[in-house]
């Protein structure tokens, strides 16, 4: 959890500079999806990740 908080708090200073960058941020993005569902019971808005997929394979 730590680690989560940390990454947040630092990662709009590093932006995604190659495809492993871009591939690591869909995956935190994807967790966090995941983790919020499951803490509140509700969706979180996914058109954000599936934007950041779609540009990743471009």
């Amino acid at each position: 959890m730590v680690s989560i908080t940390a990454w947040q708090a630092v990662m709009r200073y590093f932006p995604p500079k190659s495809l492993s960058d871009k591939k690591a941020r869909h995956s935190y993005l994807e967790k966090q999806n995941e983790w919020f569902e499951r803490v509140y019971g509700a969706e979180y808005v996914k058109s954000l990740v599936a934007g950041i997929e779609k540009r990743a394979k471009e």
